[in-house]
């Protein structure tokens, strides 16, 4: 069983080491001085240009590492996260070349865990689906934009009932040679949530013009690329599109068989008081991201530091996720570390504050 898992795992490795290695390789298309002098009109460049731009490209970086919550063990922390421009190049449009509709593009981010130390035929258990269309308005220059965005963010699972869960429960339990980790908790991993959400996301780089580092004078050991900051919102919808009925919290995860009717109005006082306090909308939706590179020009390719806060949007800031990465790009092997505090951990937990910390490849730097 081991091997089949182990294809998987290569499998996302040399995709998204694949994409990781085309981003480099190209400098960033958009910073490709042959795109410039395409799009200035020189017809020899232009061939050129059209050959060397990649469509298929990172959205969120690509991240290959181990992961430790607080509530769970460690597991093999992957996540592939591409986008693809509909109908254009997906590079950045100057004031001359835009007009008042968005540049759509197509999204796909998918996160797994394995659990290769402490569990049974170490099971890949899936995190996050989270496909995604959104139209981009370009504004003053190629670090400053405004999208707009369609998602759907699920973890591919299917327990959304007690009776199934139960049985899961059951399944797991009577595993002859149980390994360590292999816990009846475990069963939690294989309930259901799904959401469709609607949103917005904004980027701006050093509006105040404020710079962490200046370029030395005596060669080029470092400069900054200055602070750039996003402002994420989402919606989540009770219906939509793709995913039909959200599904949220289930207050049988706490209270058992009492709370299973699908008639709510035979729900007790405190399965209906459970499922609002455990709504998404209370831990997610709302996120600031404020990042700095800094670029240096030794073996020490680079440094960067973001810091991550999430909130809900339904009494907004009363329950926050904080998130610190610190990425060191050595001879070109960007290693992140990271730690995180509150929710989110992963989409089944997201009600629960869990510390959680890890080690990975940030395949995109």
């Amino acid at each position: 069983m081991i091997h089949s898992r182990s294809v998987l795992f290569c499998l996302s490795f040399f995709t998204a080491l694949n994409c990781w290695g085309v981003e480099n390789q190209l400098n960033m298309p958009e910073d490709i001085p042959i795109i410039d002098e395409a799009k200035n009109g020189n017809p020899q460049q232009e061939n050129d240009y059209y050959n060397e731009v990649v469509l298929l490209r990172p959205n969120e970086p690509n991240i290959l590492g181990f992961r430790k919550d607080a509530n769970d063990g460690w597991f093999l922390d992957i996540k592939l996260s591409l986008k693809y421009p509909i109908f254009h190049d997906g590079l950045y449009k100057d004031k001359n070349e835009r007009n008042i509709f968005p540049l759509w593009s197509f999204a796909f981010t998918g996160a797994w865990g394995q659990y290769l130390f402490d569990r049974e035929s170490s099971p890949v258990i899936a995190k996050r689906y989270n496909p995604e269309v959104f139209g981009r308005w370009w504004l003053r220059d190629k670090h400053n934009y405004f999208d707009i965005t369609y998602g759907h963010e699920s973890n591919g699972q299917s327990i959304g009932s007690w009776n199934t869960y139960s049985v899961k429960q059951l399944e797991i339990s009577s595993i002859v040679d149980p390994e360590p980790g292999d816990k009846v908790e475990n069963a939690r991993d294989y309930i259901s949530r799904g959401w469709d959400y609607v949103g917005f996301t904004y980027k701006t780089r050093n509006p105040l013009d404020i710079y962490f580092f200046e370029k030395q004078n005596k060669g080029n050991f470092f400069y900054g690329k200055t602070l750039t900051t996003y402002i994420k919102f989402r919606y989540f919808l009770e219906d939509g599109l793709l995913q039909g009925g959200f599904e949220d919290f289930n207050p049988w995860e706490v209270f058992g068989p009492q709370c299973i009717e699908d008639d709510k109005s035979d729900w007790t006082p405190e399965c209906h008081d459970l499922n609002d306090k455990y709504s998404r909308n209370r831990y997610d939706g709302l996120t600031f991201i404020f990042k700095n590179d800094t670029v240096y020009g030794s073996l020490f390719k680079g440094l960067k530091t973001a810091l991550i806060y999430t909130t809900g949007y339904k009494d907004a800031f009363e329950n926050s996720t904080i998130r610190l990465e610190h990425t060191i790009n050595y001879n070109d092997l960007p290693i992140m570390v990271w730690v995180q505090s509150g929710y989110n951990s992963d989409l089944v937990d997201y009600y629960k504050r869990v510390k959680s910390y890890g080690i990975a490849l940030e395949l995109r730097y």
